[in-house]
Order: structure tokens, then C-alpha cells, then sequence
């Protein structure tokens, strides 16, 4: 399984809304804090570019397809 299948099993539709990528975010933190006990995120930073990939790519709707998520992966 790769990062890109952990993260995109929250995605159940073809755009992404904002809170289904805040879950998978922070899913995807909590999955890399139970295999590494030391990894320390920079949430903030985090949230700021999960806000920015949000913003930068969705449509009218306020929705980012989730094809366009899955470059980042």
C-alpha cells in the first residue's frame, strides 16, 4: 500500500472538500507517528499547504479534484 492509498481511501467522490483533506491529513500524521515515534510535523505548516492545494486548484463548487491531489503523491 502506498502513502498516495492511505490518504486517498478518505476521498469517496472525484473533488475533495476541505474537510475530508483535513482527515486525511491528519490520519496520515497520526499513521507516520505510530511507525515513527519521533516524527514531530510541523502542523502549522502542514495546514497551511493542505489550504494552499485546496485553494490553488478547485473549482467553482470549492472543491479540488482529487486526480489533481494525487500529482502531489
Amino acid at each position: 500500500m502506498t502513502i498516495w492509498d492511505t490518504v486517498a481511501a478518505h476521498f469517496h467522490n472525484d473533488t475533495i472538500s476541505t474537510p475530508a483533506a483535513a482527515k486525511a491529513r491528519k490520519d496520515r500524521f497520526d499513521a507516520a507517528k505510530a511507525i515513527n515515534p519521533t516524527f514531530t510535523p510541523s502542523i502549522n505548516s502542514s495546514i497551511g499547504t493542505t489550504a494552499l492545494y485546496l485553494k490553488a486548484m478547485q473549482g467553482q463548487d470549492k472543491e479540488t479534484k482529487t486526480d489533481y491531489v494525487q500529482i502531489f503523491f
